[in-house]
């Protein structure tokens, strides 16, 4: 619902800049018009200086009204993309909180789950016969006989020689696999990943091509799974790591880990649309690391609304 309301909101927005575009090319044809019917071919000494005076007038006036319609426009232009900024990083931050919950949720079911099965082998242990029976069909197949969880350790980042591994607390239960950074996250219900099982394709034994950085005597301890994307819910914490030392050197702004930086081919700012290049002296321009925006330095200094929200600072929600 809050993303249709967001699109009607846009729609309006696009379809009165298209009305101030119009409005502009309506004021710029008009004054080429004008400017056009002056016949230079004409002897000056026959041009009426009375006339000439009189256009000349009228086209300082046209031209005030053009400048008018240009100052309000780009106001209006300015206004809505704040508004519109606003919209999206609420929307961002709607997204990552409810992303954070359903990972809640899928904890606390499989919580839920572990302990309807501890209720129905007491019950078994307590009546071997009907009753154990009955709660069995009453479980509808949602209860499972085993539940496994432990320690595995995954990949901190695609060079496991020079990053290593990552140790995590992992529960696997009928329909979820769940990560955590350790079990005190577990007794507080807040996995850092969520894997859906309905989503996986694989799981198999990986071979040194696979993973050629491991150590040998690794590769009969490591497994590879294969599930499709939309089957993954992350935390927005797993950002892909970076030095500290690296880290002082971003610029944040609007979710942005802006770079300096200097562009001598050519490249324009997606602020202002302005070159944003120079063959020998290039002026000085920032990149987002994560969504490789770029634009003016002097746009982030001045904290100025044209710069969007990062579209890669939260994990995309699950559908």
């Amino acid at each position: 619902k809050k993303e249709e309301e967001f699109n009607i909101i846009r729609t309006q927005y696009e379809k009165n800049l298209n009305n101030e575009r119009t409005l502009k090319t309506q004021a710029v044809n008009k004054l080429a018009e004008i400017m056009n019917r002056k016949d230079f071919k004409l002897d000056r000494k026959k041009v009426n200086m009375q006339d000439f005076k009189k256009k000349e007038k009228e086209n300082r006036k046209l031209q005030l009204e053009l400048n008018q319609e240009k100052e309000k426009f780009n106001q209006m232009v300015i206004k809505y993309q704040k508004e519109l900024n606003e919209m999206q990083a609420q929307l961002v931050e709607e997204s990552t909180y409810r992303n954070e919950l359903q990972m809640q949720l899928d904890s606390k079911e499989s919580d839920i789950e572990q302990l309807r099965s501890k209720i129905l082998d007491l019950q078994q242990g307590m009546d071997s016969t009907s009753v154990a029976s009955l709660q069995a069909d009453e479980a509808d197949g949602s209860v499972t006989e085993s539940r496994i969880e432990g320690w595995l350790s995954i990949p901190n980042k695609g060079n496991i020689k020079r990053y290593g591994w990552k140790k995590q607390y992992v529960v696997v239960s009928s329909r979820k696999i769940l990560f955590y950074n350790d079990e005190q996250d577990k007794e507080q219900s807040n996995p850092c990943m969520v894997l859906d099982i309905d989503k996986l394709f694989h799981v198999r034994p990986v071979t040194q091509g696979d993973v050629y950085r491991a150590e040998t005597e690794e590769i009969p301890k490591i497994f590879q799974i294969l599930y499709a994307n939309e089957g993954e819910c992350r935390k927005d914490l797993e950002v892909e790591s970076v030095q500290p030392a690296e880290k002082t050197n971003f610029l944040h702004h609007k979710g942005h880990e802006f770079v300096p930086t200097l562009y001598h081919f050519p490249a324009n700012c997606e602020a202002c649309a302005k070159p944003l290049w120079h063959v020998f002296k290039p002026p000085p321009a920032v990149e987002c690391r994560r969504c490789h925006v770029k634009c003016h330095k002097d746009h982030l200094d001045k904290k100025e609304e044209l710069i969007a929200p990062c579209k890669d600072f939260h994990w995309k929600e699950k559908e």
